[in-house]
């Protein structure tokens, strides 16, 4: 019985070793693809500039004049793709939310600021 509990023993130990060791490399992937994935999307993210924005702008303009909404919020999708400077940073956000409330008139006050 000592020897059958000896080998138990024996093998409970080597078991927990490679397990240990498994869950360590685990770890150590995890935590590798975490960080590439927080690069990713940390990368994705561009800085806008005054250019875009004014194109991006000139499409929207005609779309809030004539109140069309589906146009409008494709637009601001693509206005909040960009990373923007603080000062237009606050008027990016108040125009999304105008839109999305259909604010249109409103809206166009905030994009003739933005200019």
């Amino acid at each position: 019985i000592s020897t059958v509990n000896g080998d138990l023993t024996l093998l409970i130990e080597r078991f927990d070793e490679t397990l240990r060791k498994t869950l360590e490399i685990l770890s150590s992937v995890a935590l590798s693809k975490a960080g590439t994935e927080e690069n990713v999307s940390k990368n994705s993210v561009k800085m806008g500039d005054k250019k875009q924005l004014v194109e991006l702008l000139k499409t929207l303009e005609p779309a809030l004049q004539k109140k069309k909404p589906k146009p409008c919020k494709d637009i601001m999708e693509k206005l909040n793709k960009f990373e923007w400077a603080e000062d237009i940073k606050s008027k990016v956000q108040e125009l999304d939310r105008l839109v999305n409330k259909y604010k249109f008139k409103e809206a166009q006050e905030v994009v003739s600021k933005l200019y």
